[in-house]
């Protein structure tokens, strides 16, 4: 599962003892075949026979479209058959959900964490629960200042403050946050950057599963507000910035610690000569 959204999977196959081999490939776990039985081409998407005797092989190239795993099925043959199996992959694309890019192929976030499509770097990995926890400290603070918007919806055309909560979580800075808020508003009625797929299951985008971004033309009940005609303060240009220092102020980045270079070794200079202690005559 770390090739990519349109990863190459190359197996080459022979048999040892004759007689006739097939393999299959899936996209997903093979459950009905694994668990209940099916025939074993139920479920593939693609399959490869051979009759070739090693040391000469049969050769396939499968294309791993947009789902990131494939899992290979060689069922037996005829009893006491042996089959050698070589198999290759090739990264291409970008990674899915839930991956980073490291050394050329794509690894699983560690312990259940997130990350968005096409991330590059485990730093992308996040952990969903406590996203949930600081965005909704954030937006209490954002309701608490009459702005009124709870999930990823707005009106007016610009983000409501509990957008900047999120684009907070995923910011490095105040600095960046609030640019990113800005992007956000100059966009059209739909705005989605980079980190609201992986969150959008979470209840935060009435648009789900249909739209993963935040819809800022609709009307205040949609965004959460207590009526249908009022987004109170969300309707500001500002809302989302105000959401950016809401957060920061909440949960400061963690400073670095800088780094000392210690002092430098002198060196003699080339024409000094060296001075030598002469011994002290005695009587």
């Amino acid at each position: 599962d770390n090739v990519g959204e349109n990863g190459e999977i190359e197996l080459e196959m022979c048999t040892r003892t004759g007689g006739i081999v097939k393999g299959y490939f899936y996209d997903s776990y093979p459950h009905s075949v694994m668990t209940y039985g099916s025939e074993a081409a139920y479920g593939s998407y693609d399959s490869i026979l051979t009759a070739k005797v090693c040391s000469s092989t049969t050769k396939t190239a499968y294309k791993n479209d947009g789902y990131g795993e494939t899992y290979i099925l060689i069922p037996p043959s005829s009893p006491g058959s042996t089959v050698d199996v070589k198999a290759s992959c090739t990264f291409n694309g970008q990674c899915l959900k839930d991956f980073y890019l490291s050394n050329g192929t794509c690894e699983r976030c560690p312990n259940g964490q997130s990350s968005p499509p096409g991330s590059t770097s485990i730093r992308a990995c996040f952990s969903e629960a406590d996203y949930v926890s600081k965005r909704t400290q954030c937006t209490n603070s954002c309701n608490a200042e009459n702005y009124c918007c709870t999930v990823g919806s707005g009106g007016c055309n610009v983000l409501p403050c509990n957008e900047g909560c999120h684009i907070a979580y995923f910011s490095n800075s105040i600095e960046e946050c609030k640019a990113e808020c800005t992007r956000g508003n100059e966009a059209s009625c739909e705005y989605e950057g980079s980190y609201h797929e992986p969150i959008a299951h979470l209840g935060y985008t009435p648009g789900y599963p249909n739209y993963f971004g935040v819809d800022k033309c609709w009307g205040s009940a949609r965004c959460g507000c207590p009526t249908d005609d009022s987004f109170m303060n969300d309707c500001q240009q500002l809302a989302c910035a105000r959401g950016c220092e809401l957060a920061f102020e909440a949960n400061p980045p963690t400073p670095t610690s800088p780094i000392v270079s210690p002092p430098p070794v002198p060196t003699p200079s080339p024409s000094a000569s060296p001075s030598v202690s002469q011994p002290t005559p005695t009587s």
